[in-house]
């Protein structure tokens, strides 16, 4: 859900300011910028006190952060997806700005037995679209576990 196989320049970009910003020691910016690219403009129109609830939340540690960060970076596993075979469900958001719809398309087409499904929202399709998300989940795992028609 909302992830993705590598990051790209614009990505790596991001995060990098991020890690500057934590660096700094800077949390409550980290936290505030964290809120605006994680829920779409439509969801924080319709929940204005999202934003304030948000940064009501502890700081993040900025050192872990930082770390997680450089993980994210340097993520980048797209010339071995092709080696899982099992049914896969990619949950993205369309209109996701961090893990951008093209970084999802990406990693469903590497990996051969990937189902794209789309939610309209931002990065946090599970907070702002709990039910649908839920629904996607519970629908690809009844399917797995449905039985296969006798040949």
């Amino acid at each position: 859900s909302n992830t993705w196989g590598g990051a790209d320049a614009w990505f790596s970009a991001l995060i990098e300011h991020w890690i500057r910003l934590a660096a700094r020691g800077a949390g409550p910016d980290i936290l505030y910028q964290l809120a605006l690219f994680c829920f779409s403009p439509e969801y924080l129109s319709q929940h204005p006190d999202t934003i304030e609830e948000f940064l009501a939340t502890d700081l993040p540690n900025t050192t872990g952060f930082a770390a997680a960060g450089r993980a994210c970076q340097t993520h980048d596993a797209l010339d071995r997806l092709d080696s899982i075979s099992a049914p896969t469900l990619i949950i993205g958001g369309s209109h996701d700005i961090l893990t951008r719809p093209d970084l999802s398309q990406a990693l469903a087409a590497a990996m051969p037995a990937a189902e794209l499904a789309w939610l309209p929202a931002g990065h946090m399709t599970f907070w702002e679209r709990p039910h649908e998300w839920a629904q996607l989940v519970d629908d690809f795992v009844s399917e797995l576990d449905a039985p296969t028609p006798a040949r």
